[in-house]
């Protein structure tokens, strides 16, 4: 009976999906957008695939007749999760003993933004308006802080990114960390070390693995970087960036306007953690974030850490929650992604920032050693 009823829904699934073409190279950038709108900040690491080859998910024995469940998954950080199986996660312990300003750990203060409402970002299916003549929200006055990371023969470029799912209604929540080491010689060994705790969403089931792999390509995962060949035809204004992403926005989302999928694009560029996007495009891109729709900045937000922080947001899911990409003042680095209530939902509070992933960098003189 059991096998019968799979084979139906297998039919009717193959039926109803029969005519939608293959996934290419543009549909996949699209499609990668619309997440990092959805559920927030790419992860630092996403399998290895070929640009060509089909991402086969295989579910564990448990799951596979489990039934989905009735209530909604907790909007996450993690693009690659929601595209593939990702690398490991990670335990991360953030900091509760004191409350930073603006809130304590694990909320954000209230929406305050450089204009009293965001601009409208038009309706699912309508196409990127055309440039505006004057910006609409401040992003761009970031452009002027961006700095590189400058190595010199034989440091390391040290990245960590710890991520807590809070307690909510879809369950108890967890936390993970990815710490990474990037060498001077970037075709040489990079580390990493991923470890979980918890029922964090797209942990894998071991609480802890490290990995070693010549130029960032690890066996089970290979770090989210942008295709050098894009990134160096990309141009470096806001008027060409601008009308790249109209090219690139599909508009065709049900769910999705034009103008949060080219945010989302702009975002997964500014996420890079690998070198991979220039000083000159990061400051082209922030600036052409100032003439998206729907954005707010705050500039006197606070990381969970309690770093001050510059906040820029958008409202996603009817405006039931914001995600909130936050940049260090000093150098325009992304220093932490959050979704955070815009009302009580699910045993979340207004306010509070139910996913979150802080990061922090340093500079050190070898692979493996933390600041």
């Amino acid at each position: 009976m059991t096998d019968r009823w799979d084979d139906e829904i297998d039919q009717a699934l193959g039926e109803l999906r029969a005519d939608v073409p293959a996934m290419d190279q543009r549909a996949f950038a699209a499609g990668r957008a619309r997440l990092v709108v959805a559920i927030g900040a790419p992860s630092m690491a996403a399998p290895v695939r070929e640009p060509d080859e089909t991402a086969t998910i295989t579910l564990p024995p448990d799951l596979r007749r489990r039934s989905p469940p009735l209530r909604r998954a907790t909007p996450w950080l993690a693009v690659a999760a929601a595209v593939a199986v990702v690398a490991v996660g990670a335990v991360a312990f953030l900091p509760g003993d004191t409350a930073p300003p603006g809130g304590p750990v694990g909320t954000a203060a209230p929406s305050a933004s450089s204009s009293a409402e965001p601009s409208v970002d038009g309706r699912p299916g309508e196409a990127l308006p055309p440039m505006p003549d004057q910006p609409l929200n401040t992003a761009g006055e970031l452009a002027d802080d961006v700095r590189d990371v400058e190595l010199r023969p034989g440091q390391v470029r040290y990245v960590r990114s710890a991520r807590t799912q809070a307690v909510g209604d879809a369950g108890p929540g967890g936390t993970a960390t990815e710490d990474l080491w990037i060498p001077y010689d970037r075709e040489s060994d990079w580390l990493v070390r991923n470890a979980a705790s918890g029922e964090i969403q797209a942990r894998n089931e071991e609480d802890f693995v490290e990995q070693r792999a010549k130029g960032g390509q690890f066996e089970r995962g290979a770090l989210w970087s942008q295709d050098p060949q894009t990134v160096a035809g990309l141009p470096r204004d806001p008027a060409g960036l601008y009308e790249w992403l109209r090219s690139e926005t599909t508009g065709t989302s049900e769910t999705v306007t034009a103008a949060q999928e080219a945010i989302g694009t702009v975002i997964s560029m500014l996420a890079d953690v690998t070198g991979t996007v220039p000083v000159d495009l990061q400051a082209a891109l922030l600036r052409t974030l100032g003439y998206l729709p729907g954005l707010t900045v705050t500039p006197d937000a606070r990381a969970t850490d309690g770093r001050p922080a510059v906040a820029v947001g958008h409202a996603v899911d009817d405006g039931l929650y914001r995600n909130e990409i936050l940049f260090d003042p000093a150098t325009a680095h992304v220093i932490e992604w959050r979704n955070v209530a815009n009302k009580p939902f699910e045993g979340f509070e207004r306010d509070q920032a139910f996913t979150t992933d802080l990061r922090t960098e340093a500079v050190v003189s070898r692979l493996g050693q933390r600041p």
